[in-house]
């Protein structure tokens, strides 16, 4: 009996100190103070808190309920800011949404464009790659995986010239295939970064200094074809490339590309 009687009191002071730390802190409203000069003050729990956090905090305590002609020039600043977020918060909501997610993780666009790319997935797949790839553990082997299954060449596309031609009123050779336009057709292409290697294995990156140095090697063999062979009417390119996701490049190697010449009939 004697232990009961001790039990039950040190049983009720337990309880009694749960409720009391499981009682969430009270945070006290902020109050905001104009004085004779315009100055805005504020406070907190009795203290007075900086004009910068103090403005920041009353927009956002009121920001449903003050109109704009009520607010100083700083409060306004901030709520033009507040404004500008609650108009994209929506939009980014959706988009996060839309976004590929491996464990929760999220997919860098290029990724999701790669296996768009590949077939692997299309617009009724799963936003959660985990249940696509159920044999792939963690972030690091799903990547691994698609560096597996993309091919170690793909096409770029390519380009076509005719040469000059009587028939034809064409007095210099001109472009009747764009690579460039090719390249702008494809989202991946357009997403990562173009590098191109020439003949000599220079390096040259940047989607515009990229096209150039492809340009340049195209014209050097369309002279090459129009003094080696008169009746040449086309030549046309063939690139291929390298695609990379791990550092969002696609190699065009010139080493790899195929010059094909066409004759009228």
């Amino acid at each position: 009996m004697r232990a009961g009687n001790r039990a039950g009191p040190l049983k009720k002071n337990r309880c009694a100190m749960a409720k009391k730390t499981s009682k969430s802190k009270q945070i006290a409203p902020l109050k905001r103070v104009i004085t004779r000069t315009g100055e805005a003050r504020y406070y907190q729990g009795g203290k007075r808190t900086t004009a910068k956090e103090g403005a920041k905090k009353y927009v956002k305590q009121e920001f449903k309920r003050v109109a704009p002609g009520e607010l100083t020039k700083q409060e306004k600043t901030i709520y033009s800011r507040f404004q500008a977020a609650q108009k994209i918060a929506p939009k980014a909501a959706t988009q996060a949404a839309e976004k590929l997610r491996f464990g929760g993780r999220f997919i860098k666009n290029t990724v999701k464009l790669l296996l768009e790319e590949l077939k692997i997935i299309g617009p009724t797949s799963l936003k959660e790659m985990k249940k696509e790839f159920p044999d792939v553990k963690n972030y690091g082997d799903f990547l691994k995986k698609i560096k597996e299954l993309t091919p170690k060449s793909a096409s770029a596309g390519g380009s076509e010239y005719g040469l000059p031609n009587e028939k034809r009123n064409r007095t210099e050779f001109e472009s009747t295939i764009d690579l460039a336009k090719e390249i702008d057709k494809n989202p991946l292409f357009k997403a990562i970064t173009l590098v191109v290697i020439d003949e000599y294995g220079n390096e040259t990156k940047g989607k515009v200094p990229g096209l150039e140095a492809v340009r340049d090697w195209e014209v050097e063999k369309i002279e090459e074809a129009m003094k080696s062979d008169k009746g040449a009417a086309y030549v046309s390119f063939q690139h291929f490339g390298k695609i990379d996701i791990e550092d969002d490049t696609f190699t065009i190697d010139l080493r790899e590309s195929v010059v094909t010449i066409q004759y009228s009939p």
